[in-house]
């Protein structure tokens, strides 16, 4: 097992928002399709970084639960679609098609999001900018959608950590 970090509260915490184990399991099950998650905008001071809190997995009409606190994505990739200056406001809520993926941060492996510049679509839409009907279905067609099982599992993780 690797090493807690001592700022967290538990182990199932640090699990979910350090290590980010929920989103290392997701890279198996989209098989190397994008996902679309939920996130809320936080003013950041970072010059190359935007953070996102919140990070849930979509599904239409369905609350689901955090997958971790948060992810940061650079601000190089957000400008192709948005102004950051002008465009956002704390707490703007957004929908991220994103890959999961794996790195290492100072010997630990954690579960990362990143932005999916390679599809034929925008991949960071304002909660009422994302498509609607046919748009939203050519996009709903080429991600991973979670199915109500997952979502459940990932529930009861969330449980358990909070």
């Amino acid at each position: 097992m690797q090493k807690k970090n001592k700022s967290f509260k538990s182990i199932e915490k640090y699990e979910k928002n350090y290590l980010r184990n929920i989103i290392k399991e997701l890279l198996e099950k989209t098989k190397g399709k994008p996902m679309i998650v939920k996130a809320f905008y936080v003013n950041n001071e970072n010059n190359i970084w935007a953070t996102f809190k919140l990070v849930r997995p979509y599904y239409k009409n369905i609350k689901t639960y955090t997958l971790c606190n948060h992810i940061n994505i650079e601000k190089s990739i957000i400008s192709k679609w948005y102004d950051i200056g002008n465009d956002f406001n704390k707490g703007n809520p957004f929908y991220l098609i994103v890959y999961p993926y794996i790195y290492n941060h100072y010997g630990l492996e954690r579960g990362g999001l990143k932005i999916a510049d390679d599809i034929d679509f925008q991949s960071i839409y304002k909660k009422n900018d994302f498509p609607k009907k046919n748009e939203k279905d050519c996009i709903l067609e080429k991600c991973y959608l979670f199915t109500e099982e997952e979502l459940e599992n990932i529930k009861k993780l969330s449980m358990k950590s909070n």
